[in-house]
């Protein structure tokens, strides 16, 4: 962004909001990286290893929509934001799965 857009100086309002919200939105999918594979149990029972691993595979996935996000939808400055808002909701649902696995474990 430095070299191609000059820092976002003298950009609109509309394109800077875009370039800024989805960098925001790549630090937030890396930061549920961070928190769930430092969360994560080996030696919990098989099925709630296995909502834990379908949980981190989904907040994987919506971490490269993320970024894809901020390639394909800053550059076509419109409001539909198909991939942040799929990045999003898989991020959420990938949380749930994590949260349904670990209710009632003792630690």
């Amino acid at each position: 962004m430095q070299r191609a857009y000059n820092r976002l100086q003298g950009m609109e309002d509309f394109p800077r909001i875009l370039f800024r919200s989805r960098h925001i939105y790549i630090l937030f999918g890396s930061l549920v990286n961070i928190s769930m594979g430092m969360y994560f149990n080996y030696w919990y029972a098989r099925w709630r290893k296995t909502l834990q691993i379908a949980g981190s595979v989904l907040i994987i996935v919506s971490s490269i929509m993320l970024i894809v996000a901020f390639f394909y939808e800053t550059s076509r400055l419109t409001f539909d934001t198909p991939f942040s808002r799929f990045g999003v909701i898989l991020t959420a649902v990938g949380v749930g799965l994590h949260l349904i696995g670990s209710i009632g474990t003792k630690e």
